[in-house]
């Protein structure tokens, strides 16, 4: 019988955990911007807090030793008065231009969503015209694909808490409602470079939060399924078609099938977003 003693095995430890963070960024570099808004400039369009928790928890998530293991100068959280659209703008084309062909690139988003665009900070609902929200200050959703097209990263994540098109404005005849984000993963066998967007409820559903879990449903289920729950064969790897299943499952259990998460984009199903070996 070998006997080791207390530093030895100190020692080993320290030497199993960073071969385990090692392994869970073998294949390439994270560089991500996490933004929340959970008070706006104008005020009528606040939310609750539990957004910023969402952030956190993702921010948490990517920099832990057990998770992403990615250094925080690859990550920038902007959240309140930070997340205006000069800003968010401005991190996701510095952040994303800094991968490689082998690194990944994240865009998390909690907020308000309207028609075809992130709702910033300093958002300004004007009204609408014709039947489309007058907006100024939006983050759209082309300006963010531009960013993500302009980056070399073999992987392009884009994970958004954000309730249903035009939910800013509760108005039930506007246009803004229509269905933005398809709601099938019909594109799930594209074999090309990834690029995955995925929603946390359908243009008609709101997307809920839970007093106990202190969280959105979608944020808690997806940063779950990412930690390792999202396994769902136990090969110690989890694929988009496997995160995608695993998040959409739990957020209509939890929801009763009030809310149903949607994913759309290029990419392989098959693609591998966590190694956990």
């Amino acid at each position: 019988i070998m006997v080791f003693s207390k530093t030895a095995v100190k020692i080993l430890l320290i030497i199993f955990c960073i071969s385990a963070a090692q392994k869970l960024t073998a294949q390439g570099k994270v560089y991500a911007v996490v933004v929340a808004i959970s008070e706006y400039q104008q005020t009528n369009l606040n939310l609750p807090a539990t957004t910023l928790n969402d952030a956190d928890s993702m921010y948490s998530y990517l920099t832990s030793a057990t998770g992403a293991n990615t250094p925080a100068e690859n990550i920038k959280l902007l959240k309140n008065t930070e997340a205006t659209k000069a800003n968010i703008k401005a991190a996701i084309t510095e952040y994303f231009a800094r991968a490689t062909e082998k690194d990944k690139v994240i865009f998390f988003f909690s907020g308000h969503g309207a028609e075809g665009a992130f709702s910033t900070y300093d958002l300004k609902v004007k009204g609408e015209i014709n039947g489309k929200l007058d907006l100024e200050n939006a983050l759209t959703h082309e300006e963010v694909k531009e960013a993500f097209k302009n980056s070399k990263a073999s992987m392009k994540l884009c994970f958004a808490d954000a309730c249903h098109s035009g939910s800013i404005i509760k108005n039930e005849n506007s246009t803004a409602r229509k269905e933005v984000f398809a709601n099938s993963i019909k594109k799930l066998s594209m074999n090309q470079k990834s690029l995955v967007i995925m929603m946390s409820s359908r243009a008609s559903e709101s997307s809920a939060v839970s007093p106990e879990l202190k969280a959105s449903y979608f944020a808690f289920n997806l940063i779950e399924g990412l930690k390792g729950k999202g396994d769902l064969n136990k090969d110690k790897k989890i694929t988009i078609k496997e995160l995608y299943s695993y998040v959409r499952t739990r957020v209509r259990a939890f929801t009763k099938a009030a809310q149903t998460p949607v994913a759309f984009g290029r990419f392989n199903g098959d693609d591998v977003i966590v190694d956990l070996k």
